[in-house]
Order: C-alpha cells, then structure tokens, then sequence
C-alpha cells in the first residue's frame, strides 16, 4: 500500500514537472509569431485575450498588444484596431487610480499591466497606422498626436521626438492636403534622426508645393550629401511629388531585469541584415532603408516616470518597512520590481522613399547577409502597389518576427 502511495505521488509530480516544462500558451503564440507564423500566433492567443478580457485580468494589454501586433502582420486592420483601441482605453480608465494607497499596497505583479510610456506610445502608432491602412486619416491624425504625448524624455525638448510618428503623421497631413502642416513634422523627424533621407524628401516636395523655391534648393543639397548620384537624379527630376514610402518594423525590443524594487532595460544584440527594397516598372531601381528608431534609446530615455519610480520607492519603502512588523509582515507588498513588458514590440525601424511615378508598380524587399546572401523568410513583395498622381503611397512592413536571433557572442 505505501508503495502505492509513492507511486501515485510520483506520478503527480512527473506531471506537475512536465507541465511546468511545457511552454504556456502566451509563450507559444509568440514562438508561432517569429517563426513568421502570425495566424497560427493569433490562433493560440485569442482564447487568452477573451479570458482577460471577461476578468479584466492583469495581462490584459500586454496580451491585446501581441494579438494587435499579430493581426496587423497579416493585414487585419480592423482587427488591429480593436486590440490597440481597447488597451489604450483601458490605460486611460485606469491611469489615475494606478497612484492611490491602494495600488501601493498591492504587489505589483497583480496589478494590470498599464505598460511603459514608450510602449503605449507604440499602441497609439499601430493604431494611427491601422487607420492609416482603412483610409480614415482623420483617425490616424488623432491616434499620433497621442503617441507623439505618450514618448516622454528626461530632455523636455525631446519628448515627441519618435522619428517614425513623426514622418507618418506627415504622410497623414499630406494625404490630407496640408502640406504646412506635413513639413513641421517632417522637420521633427529630422530633430530626431538627422541622416533619415526619406524625411527629406518629404520636406522638399512639401516645400515645392508651398512654392518656397529658395528651401527646396538648401534641402536638396542635404539629400545629395547622403545617396548616390542614380537615386538623387531619380529625387530631384521627378516631375510630381507622388512617390512610395516604406516603413519597416524589424527586431526585438530590449528585456526588462529586476534590480531590487526597479526595472533596467537591456538591450538585446541582434543580427541586423542590409536590406534592398527594389521597385520595379521599366527596370528596377534599388532604394536605401535608413534607419529612422532604435527602441531601446527611447525606452532608456523616459523621462515622463516620476509618479511611476514615486510609487516604486514608496511600495519598496512600505514593504520593507511592514516585513519588520509582527503579524503585518504578512499584508506587506513585494518590494521587487515588476518584469513584464512588451515583448513583440519592434526593436527597430527603418524608411525608405522611392520616388515613383504615377501608375501600378511591383515592389520586392530583400534582407541579405554582409555576404549578400538572402536570409530565410526576410523577403517580401507587392504586385500591384498603385501609386495616384500627386498622392504618397505607404507600406509598411512588420517583419520583427523574422529577425529576432540574438547575435553570437563567440564573434
């Protein structure tokens, strides 16, 4: 009978061991998302978003974010726009509540995960470009101003200063025919990444339609000291202002470590191939991709966390202080630091312009080894990309699922 007995216990543990070895389900959606698989990613995770959702659980937005990040990928804007819109709302509900004594008191590890400012700033993005994509700028306009507020810097002068928000409001503004507009925000692209050509671009045909002839010769020069000569005759002969941008998300974000009661990003190494965007009608023309974010400088730079680090060493202080204390010990909050973050948030982005002319193109984006060699599941492309006369085409490219292998450190 005792023999029974171990068995059984035996048999229990094998199986509490065997289930804590296999990978959850949130786990295994993202494994799905990076081996570019985001249906079957969407496929795993939506059962978890609906039990969230019906509890108002704590990785509620985490959780809508991945799934929002997944849709996207596979073209679903509506879908998108649900996730990012819930999450962003549920920020808001909860935002005030997040800093009373109540949620001092309270581990942070049960708290709902309300996110960094850097990575609602990146809800707010998907969102103006899920508009974007369904044709509703007027929307899109409005979810990027709200991510332009939501990217905090130590630097006052700095906060806003995301390049890609920056260069797709733009792109909205131009749709829109304000052009006055489109060209402050390009500049603020400019603020940010200073090498960024697409931006540019963009500032000059702003500034041939303004008919400010004297801006459009001092920002050519700027593009000419930057491409070569083919893609600068392409820029500066094109007769309209009508053209291609790309926008390409690619990579992982930083990791968030627990350093006592507080959280440090680290930075994530990655492979990052060269990419060759060609653009094919009458021959091909190959187009640069400038590097425009890198996300882990924003999320190093927030500045906009002063009630969140006061919450922080008050819940840290508070716990320390109520462990000391018979019988109160056991209400005392954890004095560790919350470690979730959003993990399928792009790392990097690059932009690209081509300056095409009016009519239907097909379009290829390559990602290849320092050896040219392509890379495995890094290419894309469009055949029918219809470019309208006087109007900015934009494509974007969500492809951080695709290289996400860490760099090697025996290299």
């Amino acid at each position: 009978m005792l023999i029974k007995h171990y068995l059984c216990l035996s048999l229990v543990i094998g199986v509490a061991y065997l289930a804590s070895c296999a990978p959850n389900p949130y786990a295994k959606a993202q494994k799905h998302y990076y081996k570019c698989e985001p249906a079957m990613a969407e496929e795993v995770l939506a059962p978890l978003v609906e039990e969230e959702q019906s509890k108002d659980g704590k990785m509620k937005n985490l959780y809508l974010w991945d799934l929002g990040v997944y849709r996207f990928s596979q073209g679903n804007y509506e879908g998108a726009i649900t996730c990012f819109m819930e999450s962003v709302r549920d920020k808001e509900k909860i935002h005030d509540g997040g800093k009373t004594a109540k949620a001092i008191l309270t581990d942070t590890k049960e708290q709902k995960y309300v996110g960094d400012p850097v990575e609602v700033s990146i809800a707010y993005l998907y969102l103006g470009l899920a508009f974007y994509m369904n044709g509703d700028y007027q929307n899109t306009l409005v979810a990027l101003r709200r991510s332009i507020e939501e990217d905090l810097s130590k630097d006052d002068s700095r906060q806003g200063d995301m390049a890609v928000t920056n260069y797709i409001l733009a792109e909205a503004f131009w749709r829109v025919g304000k052009y006055d507009d489109a060209a402050v925000a390009y500049r603020r692209a400019l603020e940010h990444s200073a090498d960024l050509v697409p931006a540019y671009i963009g500032l000059y045909h702003a500034m041939r339609v303004l008919g400010k002839t004297a801006d459009e010769e001092r920002i050519l020069d700027e593009i000419k000291k930057r491409v070569d000569e083919d893609f600068f005759e392409a820029v500066s002969d094109s007769a309209g202002a009508q053209g291609i941008s790309f926008v390409l998300f690619t990579g992982r974000p930083s990791k968030v470590e627990r350093i006592s009661a507080f959280r440090k990003r680290k930075e994530i190494k990655q492979k990052t191939p060269g990419w060759r965007m060609s653009c094919g009608i009458a021959g091909k023309q190959d187009v640069n991709l400038f590097l425009a974010d890198k996300m882990h400088d924003h999320l190093t730079d927030q500045g906009g966390l002063s009630d969140e680090l006061r919450q922080q060493t008050t819940r840290a202080v508070t716990g320390t202080v109520m462990k000391q204390i018979p019988f109160v010990s056991f209400f005392a909050p954890s004095t560790e630091a919350d470690i979730r973050y959003w993990p399928t948030m792009p790392g990097y982005v690059y932009i690209g312009y081509y300056p095409a002319e009016p009519g239907i193109h097909q379009l290829s984006l390559i990602g290849c080894g320092k050896n040219g060699a392509l890379i495995p599941g890094c290419t894309w492309s469009w055949e029918d990309v219809e470019v309208e006369e006087g109007k900015r085409k934009l494509v974007v490219v969500n492809g951080c699922y695709t290289l996400s292998q860490p760099v090697d450190k025996k290299k």
